[in-house]
């Protein structure tokens, strides 16, 4: 399976904190990475790419021809398409995991764990792996303006898809001004696995633990997200959402405690 990393230049830190430990926890050495880069991230991308040399298999680098530097969504779905055209056209034959920033490993042999689930998702017919979540949206005219509602569900964008997504998906060449996950969600739902080794907690930060020992953290804006106060469960082995270095920071804690105890 293939790891794709995109970078933007505002993800420069926490792609950093993100590669060194990716590096801790070791166990890619067999995988293949695909870094995209954005055109303002590459004068500083330099020392990740040594970074993740040392952790992969193979590193490649991928800048895309067009860039859109408008924020969340439109620059994602940018980004997300043009990776998606350029693995069919340079025949890439892996399944890929879209590996935002965001996302963090939270044990050793997470990868591992991935394929192996990937493989059971596969025997079922699913082709997608992540985590299915509801679709919220918000009214933008009329009395309800600003009114959110949920409509639907959908995979949740950093999730694993098939080598040929370009091929099988229709919706991916016609991307609007929606989320790309949000507006592909009805269309290959029938084929999602649901699994429980990802965690989706969208726009939080300040990962600690609480007084049972458990994994939680805060919400960015809680007026926007609501997933403040829930626990990481134990079964997932990846978190999709920190907007700050400190779930890494706290992981990276505990696991040279443990690695110290260990040879000490």
């Amino acid at each position: 399976m293939l790891l794709v990393l995109p970078v933007c230049h505002l993800e420069i830190a926490q792609a950093g904190h993100l590669a060194a430990w990716m590096h801790l926890l070791g166990g890619m050495e067999k995988t293949r990475c695909l870094v995209v880069q954005t055109f303002k991230a590459q004068w500083d991308i330099p020392p990740i790419l040594e970074s993740l040399r040392t952790t992969f298999g193979t590193v490649d680098v991928w800048q895309p021809p067009l860039e859109d530097e408008s924020g969340w969504p439109i620059s994602s779905n940018t980004m997300f398409q043009q990776t998606a055209e350029f693995l069919e056209e340079s025949g890439n034959a892996e399944p890929w995991f879209w590996f935002e920033c965001d996302v963090c490993p939270l044990s050793v042999g997470y990868w591992a764990a991935l394929e192996q689930e990937y493989e059971v998702a596969k025997s079922l017919g699913k082709i997608y792996m992540g985590t299915v979540n509801p679709s919220l949206f918000k009214y933008i005219l009329g009395p309800l303006t600003g009114t959110k509602f949920i409509e639907g569900h959908h995979m949740v964008g950093a999730g694993i898809y098939p080598p040929d997504f370009w091929r099988v998906c229709k919706g991916i060449r016609g991307l609007t001004t929606m989320a790309f996950d949000v507006q592909l969600g009805k269309e290959i739902d029938p084929f999602v696995y649901n699994t429980p080794l990802l965690a989706h907690r969208w726009q939080t930060e300040k990962y600690h633990r609480d007084e049972s020992g458990l994994i939680t953290m805060d919400d960015v804006d809680k007026d926007e997200n609501h997933y403040g106060g829930r626990v990481l469960p134990l079964e997932a082995v990846v978190a999709h959402g920190c907007k700050d270095t400190s779930l890494i920071d706290l992981l990276a804690r505990e696991h040279l405690l443990r690695t110290r105890k260990a040879v000490g």
